[in-house]
């Protein structure tokens, strides 16, 4: 006998292959702000951004986001990035608990082109940094996600740009809340 492995099914009560569920490009979405501010899973997300807002700068210097600033029970679903190179990668400086139970892996220090070619799944996400950069503003998204305890996990989160002394973007900071789907 092989090991346990959780089946999955779809609306229709069909099984779906466990390959299908990591490559959830289907299961991403970009969100509007107002969606976002009425919805209730949205809650953390909704918090750091209200607090992103009310910094000087548009978007605010990454020196704004001093230890103390953001409310301690944020912090375990905070994302801190560094943009490399314009955007061509990404490198976690802090990936909060949250996100290590959640996702099932700790991706602090690491870039995310090395985080896609352990997992090309992850790949979808890169679209919300890219549109950060794009649009200089706040992105909100949902995404489920298959971890490596085979839980179906959806995220709803936001991610943020903060600029440097030239006001070029050089940090994202964003902020997730997981849940069972």
């Amino acid at each position: 006998m092989g090991s346990f492995m959780t089946t999955h099914y779809d609306q229709k009560g069909r099984e779906v292959p466990r390959d299908d569920l990591r490559n959830l490009v289907g299961k991403f979405k970009i969100i509007s702000s107002k969606d976002a501010a009425a919805s209730d899973t949205f809650d953390i997300p909704n918090q750091l951004y209200t607090l992103w807002q009310s910094l000087p700068g548009t978007p605010p210097h990454f020196s704004h986001f001093k230890p103390g600033i953001v409310d301690p029970a944020i912090l375990p679903n905070s994302v801190l990035m560094d943009v490399i190179d314009e955007g061509n990668d990404y490198k976690f400086r802090v990936y909060g608990t949250a996100h290590v139970t959640n996702f099932g892996a700790d991706l602090t220090g690491l870039t995310v082109s090395e985080v896609e070619k352990i997992n090309p799944a992850t790949k979808v996400i890169r679209q919300v940094y890219d549109m950060v950069l794009v649009e200089r503003g706040a992105v909100f998204f949902t995404l489920d996600y298959l971890n490596r305890n085979d839980v179906v996990k959806r995220a709803t989160g936001v991610m943020l740009p903060l600029v440097d002394d030239a006001g070029k973007i050089s940090r994202l900071y964003g902020s997730m809340d997981w849940f069972s789907v």
